[in-house]
This record gives C-alpha cells, sequence and structure tokens, in this order.
C-alpha cells in the first residue's frame, strides 16, 4: 500500500488536504463498517428467529394433531358404546382415560338431533336437542371425517366449548352423532408451556381463520368478532411456513410460523413481537455506534489538532505527516480489506489486508488505474467465483448507478472463501471499499441448513416407519384379541336365535323386521371375521386348501344366488357368462367361490345405478381358466389401484359411495389366488370403470400351489 500511496501523493496533493481525506476515509470506513455489521447482525437474528418459530410450530402442531387423534379416538369409543348399548358402562370406566382435562362432555344424539346419552357435565339435560348447531346439519347431509365446529357456550355452566363432531351411521344412513365438547383452555394451558416471549403467541384456528384457542385467550376471540383468515389461507395452501405481518388479533407485529394438521380442518400458528426479537440487536447497535461516534470524534479531534499545528508554524508539515502516517496505520490495521478510487474514478490506494483479500490480482493493480480497467484485471485473473456470468453481465452488477449511494452484498471467491462487501460513494464523487471475510459465518450457516435438512429427512423416514410399525401392531393386536374362532359361536348362537324369533312373534311385524337386521349384521360380521381369519392364515403359511377340479357352472351358480339380490337392490345389470371352451378349474371350491364374490361385490358397490357388471369364464392364454370381472364404474387411478391391494386400505372411490367396506376385499383375493398359483390383474381408470381378471393354472401346474 506504500508505493501505491506515494505514487499518489507525487501528484504534490497539499499535506493539509491529504490529511481531510485520510481523515474521512477512516471515518467513512468506521461507519460502513458498523452499518455493515448492524445489517448483517440484524439479518442473522431474524433467520434464527424464523428457525425456531418453525420448530415450535411443528412441536405445537404435533401436540395439537396428538390431542385431536385423541378426541377422535373418544368419538370412536362412544360410537361403539353407543353401539353396543354399553354407554353406562362407560360412564365411570373410560371417560377419563379417553382425554383427561381436556375432554368436558361426551354427548350422542339420535338422527332428530335429540340427545340420547350424555357422559360427564353432569349428566344429560332432559330435552336438549343439537338440531340448531351448525354442525348438526352439516354432519346429516354427508360430510364425513372428523368435524371441528366453531366454539360455543355450553347450555349447562356457561363455559365455552369446541364441539368436535364424528357422524353415525347404521345401514348405510345417517344415525346420529357423537360430540366431544372440549375445553380451549385446554390447549392454551399447553400453548403457554413453552417461551415464546413477551409479546409471542401461539394460536389455534380453524381453515376459515376462526379462532379455537390461544395463549391469552379472550370472549371476543371466541364469540369470532376478531379471526386470522390470512394465516390461515397460508397454511391451506402452503402447509407450512413463516410469515411476517401485523396481527389481526391484537395488531402486534410478529413473525408468525404456520402448520396446517393433517386429517383436521385445523392449524397451529406460533408468534414473536419482532420488536422483541431485534430488541438484542438495538442493543448492539446501539452499543457500536456510540463506539463508531467517539472514534470519528477523536479523528476529527485529531485531525484539528493537526491542523492548528499546521497553521502555527512551519513545523506543522512534519506533525501533519505524521498525523496522515498515523491514520494510514490505523487503516493498515484495520482487519477488513480497504480500497479507495478518486472522484474521477482511478484507483488511489489500498491496505495490505486488500491485498491478501485478492490474492494475485494484486499484482496487476496500479495507481491512477480506471475502475473499468480494475474490473476486467480481477475478472480475468479468476480470483471471484462468478457463475460463469460473460464480463459484461458482471460489470452491470458490480458497478455503482449514477443515482446509487452504496451497496452491500456478499461475493464468493475461486478458492471458496466468502467477503461481505460494502461500496460506498462519497460526498466528492469518490467510491471507498470495505471487504469483510465473513466465510466461517456462511460455512456455519451451510452447516446449518445441511443440519436441518438431514434433521426433516431424519424426522419423516421415523414417522413413516413409526406409522408403519403402529399400523402393523394394531392390525395384529386387533385380530389376535377379537377376531379369534371363539367369536363364531356367539355369532352363530345370536344368527339362530334371530331366526327363531319370527316363529314366536308371527303377528308382530315390527319384532320380525328387527330380527332380519339382527341376523344380517350377525352375518356381516362372521363374513368379515372369516376374511380376517383368511388372510392372518395366509400370512401365516396356515391356510388348508383342497384343489380339485371345479366346474365353472357351479361358481356362476353360487354368484347367481348370492349377488342377484344386491345387484338389484343397486340397481346395476348383472351378467353372469361361461365360455363354451372354458376348462374346469383347478381350485379349492370354497376359495374359488370367495374370490368371485369379492370381486363381485366390490364391482356392485362402485358401479352407479344403471351401470352393468359382468362376470365371464374363458381359457387363459397361458392354459387354464380365466375369471373376469368388469364394471363400468368410477374407476381408480393407478396410485389407487395399489391402495385397494393393500390390507385395511381404501382409494378415493371408497369415498364415492354410501357403504364403505373394510379394504379386505381385493387384498384377500389376492393372497388366494397366489396360494392357487396363479395372480391377480387389475385395470382401471376413473370415469372408465375397473377389470379383474384371475388366472387358475391348469392341473398340470399343480406343483407351485402354496398348501400348508
Amino acid at each position: 500500500m506504500r508505493a501505491l500511496a506515494d505514487s499518489h501523493h507525487s501528484k504534490g496533493t497539499p499535506a493539509r488536504g491529504g490529511a481531510r481525506l485520510l481523515t474521512a476515509v477512516a471515518i467513512a470506513v468506521v461507519w460502513l463498517g458498523t452499518l455493515a455489521f448492524i445489517e448483517f447482525d440484524r439479518r442473522t437474528t431474524l433467520s434464527v428467529a424464523r428457525s425456531t418459530g418453525e420448530n415450535l410450530a411443528r412441536v405445537f402442531a404435533e401436540q395439537t394433531a396428538r390431542s385431536f387423534d385423541a378426541i377422535d379416538r373418544a368419538l370412536r369409543s362412544m360410537a361403539t358404546a353407543v353401539a353396543q348399548g354399553a354407554g353406562a358402562d362407560m360412564q365411570n370406566s373410560r371417560i377419563s382415560e379417553l382425554l383427561g382435562d381436556g375432554l368436558v362432555i361426551l354427548t350422542h344424539a339420535d338422527a332428530n338431533g335429540d340427545i340420547r346419552m350424555r357422559l360427564g357435565g353432569g349428566g344429560p339435560i332432559a330435552g336438549l336437542s343439537v338440531r340448531e348447531r351448525g354442525f348438526f346439519s352439516r354432519v346429516a347431509g354427508g360430510e364425513t371425517g372428523l368435524v371441528v365446529d366453531r366454539p360455543v357456550r355450553a347450555r349447562s355452566d356457561g363455559r365455552w366449548i369446541i364441539p368436535v363432531v364424528r357422524r353415525l351411521e347404521r345401514g348405510g344412513k345417517f344415525d346420529g352423532v357423537v360430540i366431544a365438547s372440549v375445553d380451549p383452555r385446554y390447549f392454551q394451558r399447553f400453548f403457554e408451556t413453552l417461551d415464546v416471549g413477551q409479546s409471542g403467541a401461539v394460536l389455534l384456528g380453524r381453515d376459515d381463520g376462526l379462532v379455537l384457542s390461544r395463549t391469552g385467550l379472550t370472549d371476543e376471540m371466541l364469540e369470532g368478532r376478531v379471526a386470522s383468515p390470512a394465516i390461515a389461507h397460508m397454511a391451506l395452501e402452503q402447509g407450512a411456513g413463516v410469515t411476517e405481518r401485523v396481527s389481526d388479533l391484537d395488531g402486534v407485529h410478529r413473525l408468525t410460523a404456520y402448520r396446517h394438521i393433517d386429517r383436521v380442518p385445523v392449524f397451529v400458528g406460533v408468534g414473536q413481537g419482532r420488536d422483541e426479537v431485534l430488541a438484542p440487536v438495538v442493543r448492539r447497535a446501539l452499543f457500536l455506534l456510540i463506539g463508531a461516534a467517539l472514534l470519528s470524534a477523536a479523528m476529527l479531534l485529531l485531525l484539528g489538532r493537526t491542523m492548528r499545528a499546521a497553521g502555527r508554524e512551519a513545523a506543522s508539515t512534519e506533525a501533519a505527516r505524521r498525523a496522515e502516517l498515523r491514520l494510514r496505520t490505523a487503516i493498515e490495521t484495520l482487519g477488513d480489506g480497504f480500497f479507495l478510487f478518486d472522484a474521477d474514478g482511478r484507483f488511489e490506494l489500498c491496505n495490505e489486508r486488500y491485498r491478501t483479500v485478492i490474492g494475485k490480482a494484486f499484482d496487476l493493480i496500479r495507481p491512477g488505474m480506471a475502475f473499468e480497467e480494475y474490473l476486467r484485471v480481477m475478472y480475468d485473473a479468476g480470483v471471484l467465483d462468478l457463475g460463469g456470468k460473460s464480463f459484461e453481465e458482471w460489470r452491470e452488477r458490480r458497478c455503482l448507478r449514477p443515482n446509487e449511494q452504496g451497496r452491500v452484498y456478499e461475493q464468493r471467491f475461486a478458492d471458496g472463501r466468502w467477503m461481505l462487501c460494502v461500496d460506498q460513494r462519497g460526498a466528492d464523487g469518490s467510491m471507498v471499499g470495505l471487504r469483510t471475510d465473513i466465510t466461517p459465518l456462511k460455512r456455519r450457516e451451510e452447516e446449518l441448513e445441511a443440519a436441518r435438512e438431514a434433521l426433516t429427512w431424519r424426522t419423516r423416514e421415523l414417522r413413516v416407519a413409526k406409522r408403519e410399525a403402529d399400523l402393523a401392531n394394531a392390525a395384529r393386536g386387533v385380530f389376535l384379541a377379537n377376531m379369534s374362532h371363539e367369536l363364531r359361536t356367539p355369532l352363530n348362537a345370536i344368527i339362530g336365535f334371530a331366526d327363531l324369533i319370527p316363529m314366536f312373534a308371527a303377528q308382530n311385524e315390527r319384532l320380525i323386521a328387527y330380527a332380519g337386521h339382527i341376523r344380517d349384521s350377525g352375518l356381516h360380521l362372521l363374513s368379515l371375521i372369516d376374511d380376517l381369519l383368511d388372510l392372518s392364515k395366509i400370512d401365516a403359511g396356515k391356510l388348508d386348501l383342497k384343489p380339485e377340479p371345479l366346474a365353472p357352472a357351479k361358481v356362476v351358480d353360487t354368484c347367481r344366488t348370492m349377488m342377484s339380490e344386491l345387484a338389484q337392490r343397486a340397481r346395476v345389470q348383472l351378467k353372469l357368462e361361461i365360455d363354451e371352451t372354458c376348462p374346469a378349474l383347478f381350485a379349492d371350491a370354497r376359495a374359488a367361490k370367495q374370490m368371485a364374490l369379492n370381486l363381485l361385490s366390490n364391482a356392485i358397490k362402485f358401479t352407479p345405478p344403471g351401470g352393468s357388471v359382468v362376470l365371464r369364464f374363458s381359457v387363459h392364454a397361458q392354459g387354464g381358466a380365466e375369471l373376469e370381472v368388469t364394471d363400468n364404474g368410477v374407476g381408480m387411478t393407478p396410485e389407487e389401484l395399489i391402495i385397494a391391494r393393500t390390507p385395511f386400505s381404501q382409494g378415493r372411490a371408497a369415498h364415492l359411495v354410501a357403504q364403505r367396506g373394510t379394504g379386505l376385499g381385493l387384498a384377500l383375493v389376492e393372497r388366494l389366488i397366489e396360494a392357487h398359483g396363479g395372480r391377480l390383474d387389475l385395470e382401471s381408470a376413473p370415469g372408465v370403470g375397473t377389470r379383474a381378471r384371475l388366472w387358475f393354472p391348469p392341473h398340470a401346474n399343480d406343483e407351485n400351489m402354496r398348501i400348508a
């Protein structure tokens, strides 16, 4: 730097003017560095606050999802108790286990809205009805899933509750609702366990922005007079994110992280007061500004003394030179790279630190070099990572525009370093630059981002693995606990007694009808248990199959007998055909009929009135027989075909029909045909229909048959 500075002063610039220039430069460097650090501190603090908000929103969302899962389990248990007539037993033994303090009342209302059972909250209220409640018309109109209604005051004690509702059906028809009345303070108490600052807030709201619970909850919020529709819209559209805005509820400017809850029409929002987040930054900035002001004052004081000494005696020239030298030394001792271009755009001076910043390009820079030439040297030297930009593109972004006083930006170097670059135009048209090495900060930022992404992916993987393990354990537990062979004996007794009732109540048509419902329900439950047992046996390798030649006509006769009435009720045309060349099936008789009935039942269920279902036996191209069931129903996408083959799973089409099954039909068919050495082929398209084909291999391939 010394050689560059001496060359400049060789022009004959007066010592007094040089001292002023260097003082102005030093003050500019101090203030530019201070302001640059304050801006960087502000950005970093806001970034950390956003990340913290996202993590808190994820925690609150997971806790809220678990709470609603518990509410749903309570509703399902209530529905089971209603169906089994076990509401009185549930009053004392199970209600406290379902939700604890969060559940105020469990209520059952019939199809007319009249309350029939009420657990908790002091017992039922005579003549109470929920017909006028908004959720009742929605659920009665066909809305399924978990319905979260707006907060209301309980009629029994006047406190606020959130109605969470699930629809009841009997025989495919609306049969009332079960309602969980949840205290909004239940969520508020959890929200207040974590610190979001004095001006922070945690919100639970519906998808329409209505407030369900919140820190600092008020009646005005619960009454819907204030809401947060903007955040609700973003949560519904984007799932999760962070926004900075003034709250619609209390007018506080916050950084708000939001996250939508899966399977429930609600979202959570975690807001941190922006002023509170930036308060430490303001304190640090004030300290730095005071320091910069003191340092500037000291520089100005030093300059004043030097100038007074220069005016008093001729020896002031030496004093001024020494003062200038001190200023140069101060510039040299800066920890950041510094350079200066004069008002004519000519390179004037820089410090030693700037030499280390630009590396080999420094040897090509000389005093008096025009700014355009300086840029060309930097570009050709290849010390910057410009991402393949041409010289013209980079120069356009690098030059200060005529009306632009300064610019702060980050620049990556070819060796991997990162510099915080500050360019500032002086009042006389000169330009000073400051280069601060922020490589450690950038690397830390990249490490934090990589760690966050890795944690996010790992969390997702663990959730998927846990969900799969829970589903598998739950399915096996339910099967082992409830679907054993001992269930068949009481079911057969129920069916038998239901058959006997008409013999002793010949004149009571209503009792006979009830007996028919009991018998149908028992047969349906027995069929379901048989399917579960068969599926379990297949998975365990213990299914006992007795293959034998079976005439296709026998299967067709069974299908005609058992499916004709179902097709007539559904107003679907049923066609049963046998190709004359079709050979006998080599299969277990019961399993073959069960596969055909399952395919026909699915086809009829998902075919709208006026449609048609065709069952046809023919010769397969690889030998043996082929059973084909074709319908022109709602159809499925390729993704839904995969779901339909999975036990206990149902695709989108299951939601388009009034009667939904257990999700075992196709899975059981596929396991049974594979046990015969054959296969199931499915073809489907939405709005076109579905074709299912079963291949029964010929007798010669019976060594492929899996029989335990």
